[in-house]
């Protein structure tokens, strides 16, 4: 004998049967995950490269960068633009600014993006000597005081800043524990990830504070929410993510 299979609930049983199945497993409480980016939130991640290029500008690039040829290299071809200090800090301005909003880059953009990323790579010193950013304690407090979980979800250039990033969390966020410090190029496939490992749940909310539209789009659309920050105006982040827990 055929066995008949069950008709799909209608649209208006689903929040019903969704109640239902919370009951059963116990009425478990949605959770408050708030992820914190790094660069731009937490570092000041601007001040020192931006510093740091503009210092080896005028240096010469054989005696700064002896043992590596991709940083002496990249470094002598932008010297050709023979820019002036104040000319090199508004073209890294300038980059930055394309960078955080997807716009394309010139000639000379592309110069500086080169040596930035030739002095990122395989240099540990570089982002462990990374000061705090202004108003960072308040956001991570902020953070620990509305969030039932707090995490860091920040871009890696490569394994080495991957290690200093976690080791510069834990010496200046101690709060943070070491395994809620993750490292993603993609935040929403990684958001994706933490649902499918269990380390957060689908129906929590999950709010990401970056500074990066790029990285804010890419979270909200693995159904996480987002607070576009600017560390110049910490109270109107704030407000955002009080906004969001108590919609």
């Amino acid at each position: 004998m055929m066995i008949k299979k069950p008709p799909n609930p209608s649209p208006t049983m689903t929040p019903l049967l969704k109640k239902w199945k919370k009951r059963l497993l116990g009425g478990k409480k949605r959770k408050i995950n708030v992820f914190l980016d790094m660069d731009g939130v937490l570092v000041n991640f601007d001040d020192a490269v931006r510093g740091q290029i503009i210092d080896n500008y005028g240096k010469n690039a054989a005696k700064i960068h002896p043992d590596n040829l991709s940083r002496r290299e990249t470094l002598q071809k932008f010297q050709k633009l023979k820019l002036s200090v104040t000319q090199v800090g508004d073209l890294y301005d300038s980059v930055n600014e394309k960078h955080k909003f997807g716009l394309k880059y010139d000639q000379n953009d592309q110069f500086l993006r080169d040596y930035f990323y030739a002095l990122l790579i395989n240099n540990q010193k570089l982002w462990l000597n990374m000061k705090k950013l202004q108003n960072s304690d308040i956001v991570v407090k902020n953070a620990f005081h509305y969030a039932d979980n707090v995490y860091v979800l920040s871009a890696p250039v490569d394994k080495e800043s991957e290690k200093a990033k976690k080791e510069w969390i834990e010496a200046h966020f101690p709060a943070i524990k070491r395994q809620n410090v993750f490292l993603a190029l993609d935040k929403g496939a990684k958001l994706f990830d933490l649902m499918n490992r269990g380390t957060v749940d689908p129906d929590d909310l999950n709010i990401l504070i970056d500074d990066r539209p790029r990285f804010i789009q890419s979270f909200t659309a693995a159904s996480g929410k987002g607070v576009q920050y600017d560390h110049k105006d910490t109270k109107s982040a704030i407000d955002q993510l009080k906004a969001l827990i108590n919609n």
